[in-house]
């Protein structure tokens, strides 16, 4: 049976459209549908921004992030690996105009990548 990590909302929701929600087994702190999937599956990638920031402070944060290069979101590598999931739904963005491309990491977590 294979076991799905799934790095953005869309993806979760297709996978419980498609009746897969029992092979989930990493999800995003973004993830609501199926509904009380983040009580049921690890989360694996969370937000740089605190739950409790008020606007000035996200601004803050964005405005640093934006110029210092970290992401706004963070991957949980560790929880991803040992997870093991096969494939991993995710998207492939494009990089923002003025701004240099991230240098490319090595993949670190095996498994197929499925850009949707």
């Amino acid at each position: 049976m294979r076991r799905i990590a799934s790095l953005l909302p869309a993806g979760t929701e297709i996978a419980g459209r498609l009746g897969l929600t029992d092979r989930l087994v990493g999800v995003t702190f973004e993830c609501d549908d199926p509904p009380g999937i983040r009580d049921r599956v690890p989360v694996v990638v969370d937000t740089a921004l605190a739950a409790d920031a008020t606007p000035a402070e996200i601004d803050a944060i964005v405005r640093k992030r934006a110029t210092a290069g970290p992401a706004m979101y963070e991957l949980d590598r560790a929880t991803l690996a040992a997870a093991d999931p096969d494939p991993i739904l995710t998207v492939r963005s494009a990089p923002c105009p003025g701004r240099r491309s991230p240098r490319r990491r090595r993949r670190s977590v095996p498994g197929a990548e499925l850009a949707l």
